[in-house]
């Protein structure tokens, strides 16, 4: 377990002319505790990510149109940072409409961290299960440091980086996995922290490049990020108060441009949807109103030990609730972080100092309370106020119950407070923090996650990706509103190709994909094959077992006999059928 005393940081280590000088041997010991941290997530994952954390290739959340999209879109930024990187945005949907990738969340710090599972496999389940499994690691050392930062005890540290990277809402979301780049909201606070513990340029950098990060790798954590942060500013600069500091100021300024000169290349494709949203159009508040939470919410999560919540509440709305331990650590560390512990020396800036305590538990607990009011939505008034002050920005918030990640994160830092005031008290505080760490992880963990066996690519998709460049009509396309999400798994066997697709799935669709998949459903016909023609498709995929009953796969063969001068098989199996446009009949 590592060390739980309250160890001083490289901000109170002595002065030298060039500035901060650590001890002999600090940087060795901090390198070593990283090594520690990061085995210690690695373990974390792989044992309450079972069985998808031994299994990448065979299980995963491919059972879900959420994660055959994830799975794709994390393929594709893999694939194509390597290969074509000005094209990134131009992915293989809605053919022959441009940055398409842009039509949803661009997961491009997933893809990153998928490269290099894609590239070794070519697999797009390991890629997305690898990055999975970086994202939790990630979040494990994240919350660590952050906490280690707020209450100086690695004990603290140690039972934060198992409360919030697992916590229920987090395991609810693994066929999402742009909800599970938490780790960029403890970093950004971080970041913010040491900015304030010691204001400077080179800080304000490192809290920019947090921000842009968290962003990139999710839309919304990179907005909850800077509202945390923004609010986390004007509470210190009146607390310290750091509000007369020139420096302060100047490195949160340095912070905010750097992280928009890091994001705006990658939002402007957004731009045009963003203009949407501003006016109503995209993501009406109604919707807002529909993904908002309910009290029901904050008792309702996935994990073993919590099932027996369930039959309590009944409509929840969201997965919420931060778990017993974290709840009564949290309520700890607002009740004994307050008053000095018997311990006789403490360390500014860590739990045993009281003006650095009251700040913590001040600054948490309103983040935590304004979170909370938050997730509720349109109808409990602060997301409506804040919606008509930054449309543009709120717009994109259409689902506000996520604001409740947001609550665990500040009640996991007041846990954090809780451990190191408890620590203080008793005679064995390491064995205190490691049962706190494994009472954690026995309460949060919901073993065996779920997961489904990954689908087996048909044979046709390498007869496919042979074939000249061109875009490929997959039948039967889904378009009626409720099938629409079926499309994902033609998105899914693209990734065996990569040609462009005509039709797709995502967060908006294109105008003239709302009428135009009717048409295109009938194929062959003489309207469905103008389409083609004007759209230059020659490649038609069928599913004959993905249509709807036997007469519907009945006419489909009448109408193949009948277009046999038009159409030809290149390959047909039992999954699927290859035909390729050879001649266009006379249009209607």
């Amino acid at each position: 377990m590592l060390t739980d005393s309250a160890a001083p940081t490289l901000d109170h280590a002595p002065e030298g002319r060039g500035g901060p000088v650590a001890p002999p041997g600090r940087w060795s010991r901090s390198a070593g505790e990283f090594a520690l941290v990061a085995l210690y997530g690695v373990v974390l994952t792989l044992v309450l990510l079972y069985p998808i954390s031994l299994h990448p290739a065979t299980l995963g959340r491919s059972d879900s149109g959420d994660g055959r999209f994830g799975i794709w879109n994390v393929s594709w930024v893999a694939r194509t940072l390597a290969v074509d990187p000005a094209h990134l945005f131009d992915a293989n949907i809605f053919y022959p409409h441009h940055r398409t990738l842009a039509y949803s969340e661009s997961n491009l710090g997933a893809g990153v961290l998928a490269m290099p599972g894609y590239w070794l496999t070519r697999s797009p389940f390991v890629a997305y299960t690898s990055a999975m499994l970086l994202l939790f690691v990630l979040a494990v050392i994240a919350s660590y440091y952050l906490v280690r930062q707020v209450t100086g005890s690695r004990g603290a540290a140690a039972v934060a980086a198992v409360c919030f990277p697992f916590c229920p809402y987090v395991l609810s979301m693994t066929a999402e996995i742009q909800l599970l780049t938490t780790f960029g909201l403890p970093l950004s606070l971080l970041a913010f922290h040491r900015l304030a513990d010691r204001p400077g340029v080179g800080r304000g950098l490192v809290l920019g490049i947090a921000l842009a990060m968290t962003a990139l790798c999710s839309g919304y954590y990179g907005i909850f990020a800077g509202l945390m942060v923004g609010w986390s500013a004007l509470v210190l600069a009146v607390m310290r108060p750091l509000w007369r500091s020139p420096r302060y100021w100047t490195a949160l300024a340095v912070g905010v441009a750097t992280s928009a000169l890091i994001v705006l290349p990658f939002f402007l494709p957004y731009v045009p949807l963003a203009r949407l949203a501003a006016g109503g159009d995209y993501r009406p508040l109604s919707e807002a109103v529909l993904w908002s939470a309910n009290w029901q919410a904050y008792l309702t999560s996935g994990a073993d030990a919590h099932r027996w919540l369930l039959s309590l509440v009944s409509g929840w709305k969201a997965v919420l609730f931060p778990g017993f331990l974290t709840l009564v650590l949290a309520l700890t560390g607002l009740s004994l972080a307050g008053t000095r512990a018997p311990s006789a020396a403490v360390t500014p800036g860590t739990a045993g100092h009281a003006p650095r305590r009251t700040e913590t538990m001040t600054l948490y607990g309103s983040i935590a309370v304004l979170a909370a009011w938050l997730s509720f939505g349109p109808h409990a008034g602060l997301y409506l106020w804040l919606d008509r002050l930054l449309p543009s920005l709120f717009g994109m918030v259409h689902a506000p119950s996520r604001f409740g990640l947001v609550v665990t994160l500040a009640l996991v830092v007041l846990a954090g407070l809780g451990v190191a005031a408890l620590q203080a008290r008793v005679r064995r505080p390491r064995l205190l923090a490691g049962g706190l760490c494994v009472a954690a992880a026995l309460e949060l963990a919901a073993v065996p996650l779920p997961a489904a066996p990954n689908p087996v690519i048909p044979d046709v998709y390498h007869s496919v990706k042979g074939l000249p460049p061109g875009p490929v009509l997959e039948l039967p396309i889904y378009w009626r509103h409720d099938a629409w999400f079926q499309n994902t798994i033609y998105m899914l066997y693209s990734t065996a190709h990569w040609k462009p697709l005509v039709g797709g799935y995502s967060d908006y669709t294109p105008p003239d994909y709302v009428t135009m998949p009717e048409t295109l459903s009938e194929f062959p016909t003489p309207a469905s094959f103008a389409i083609l023609h004007r759209l230059g498709v020659h490649y038609v995929v069928f599913h004959p077992g993905r249509y709807y009953d036997d007469t519907s796969r009945r006419v489909l063969r009448e109408k193949l006999a009948q277009y046999r001068a038009y159409l030809r098989p290149d390959l047909v199996t039992n999954d699927a059928w290859l035909y390729e446009v050879v001649a266009w009949p006379p249009e209607p």
